[in-house]
């Protein structure tokens, strides 16, 4: 019996490292947050590195509440690589949605042991949908400017005009093949 054949997405995630974690309690009374639920902030952003490599930056805040009046702010960063032959995935949407769920977790984690050490105990981030990134604005990305200003850089990834276009002018993203 043969081992069913996975297909491959063509990108490699080589290195996941975090510039940037900051943890504080909050004492301002002003600073601090009314309701049940911690307010949490996702944003994300990428660009190319190399002639086939390039990273994406995942930023996830918390605020303070009443109940935990503190604040976390971490930024993962997970560097990728395309192998082999053109992906089945096309760059835009793996981008927008398979990279960002790929370093997403490691921010959460990151998240949960920094506040482990606090008085509140640690903070569980629920998962979260990310096909919502889908309709991003990707025309405003760093790797977007990027490929403005120097087209070549694109070259390894195929056809990135879905990358760099106003939302006016973009193209519909391809679907995975």
């Amino acid at each position: 019996m043969t081992e069913p054949t996975i297909a491959q997405s063509g990108y490699v995630l080589n290195r996941v490292y975090f510039p940037h974690l900051r943890f504080e309690g909050v004492s301002n009374p002003d600073e601090i947050k009314q309701g049940p639920s911690t307010p949490i902030g996702l944003t994300w952003n990428w660009r190319i590195i190399g002639d086939r490599a390039f990273e994406v930056m995942v930023n996830v805040k918390t605020e303070p509440i009443t109940a935990r009046p503190e604040r976390v702010d971490v930024l993962a960063i997970g560097r990728f690589e395309l192998q082999g032959p053109p992906p089945g995935l096309a760059l835009p949407r793996f981008v927008r949605v398979g990279a960002v769920s790929l370093i997403y977790p490691y921010a959460r984690e990151a998240i949960t042991n920094l506040t482990a050490r606090g008085a509140f105990g640690p903070l569980f981030l629920d998962p979260v949908n990310l096909t919502t990134l889908d309709n991003f604005d990707m025309s405003l990305t760093i790797a977007a400017q990027q490929l403005r200003e120097n087209p070549a850089l694109g070259a390894a990834f195929g056809d990135v005009r879905a990358l760099t276009a106003p939302p006016s002018q973009q193209l519909p993203l391809p679907e995975a093949q």
